[in-house]
């Protein structure tokens, strides 16, 4: 769409906001008056900043206030987190691949392009986003005793699979069996996913995402 659209804000929790609340479709450009009151605002050259330079400045916000980490140049962070705007994950995700020019500092991870397209959860998808699962389902995987454990498919009071409490836990399903637990942790924030990928299919048609699997998109959006 070949329309201009000058963003004009005092700070940049202020266009942080305004691009929430922007058609992503319009050739966006933030204007930044910077200065405590109008009258040095006014005499303050302003700032004209792309939208790149915007999303860039939003994550560096992200990790200096810990709401993301970084990992080998990558951004985690937890699906458990009340302080995470995943409406303006969906909005980043759009803009990412809508428009190819852009490109952020850190990639995106494959954990969060995965679950866009409901695809199954492995262990190490799970390494960085949940510690604390993922050191006790680790330590599980290199069981060599497992058969003799006594596992089921049962986990926090519910049945993994149908008739889960009889089916046992060994050497040959055990993956199988970590997996299964990891998904039934990422379902218990489907409300959160789901803000994500309305967010997303705002702007691009749901049917679009799902040509690609969680690795196409992680290669799209993190121009790979």
């Amino acid at each position: 769409m070949n329309y201009d659209l000058n963003i004009e804000c005092k700070n940049y929790k202020e266009i942080f906001i305004s691009l929430k609340k922007s058609n992503i479709y319009y050739n966006l450009r933030f204007i930044l008056f910077s200065g405590k009151n109008s009258n040095i605002m006014k005499k303050k050259k302003p700032k004209i900043l792309s939208l790149n330079v915007i999303l860039n400045k939003y994550f560096e916000y992200m990790i200096k206030n810990k709401y993301f980490h970084v990992i080998n140049n990558t951004l985690y962070f937890s699906l458990n987190s009340n302080t995470v705007d995943y409406e303006m994950l969906g909005i980043i995700i759009s803009i990412l691949i809508i428009y190819p020019e852009i490109k952020l500092d850190y990639n995106l991870p494959l954990i969060l392009c995965k679950i866009l397209v409901n695809q199954r959860l492995g262990l190490n998808d799970i390494k960085y986003v949940n510690s604390d699962l993922y050191n006790n389902l680790y330590l599980l995987s290199r069981d060599d005793n497992i058969d003799n454990k006594g596992l089921a498919y049962f986990y926090e009071g519910n049945e993994l699979l149908i008739d889960g409490k009889n089916v046992k836990v060994n050497s040959l399903n055990l993956f199988d069996y970590i997996e299964k637990i990891i998904n039934y942790h990422v379902r218990n924030y489907k409300h959160r996913i789901n803000i994500i990928k309305s967010s997303l299919f705002e702007f691009i048609p749901k049917k679009y995402i799902f040509y690609f699997n969680g690795e196409d998109i992680y290669r799209i959006i993190n121009r790979l």
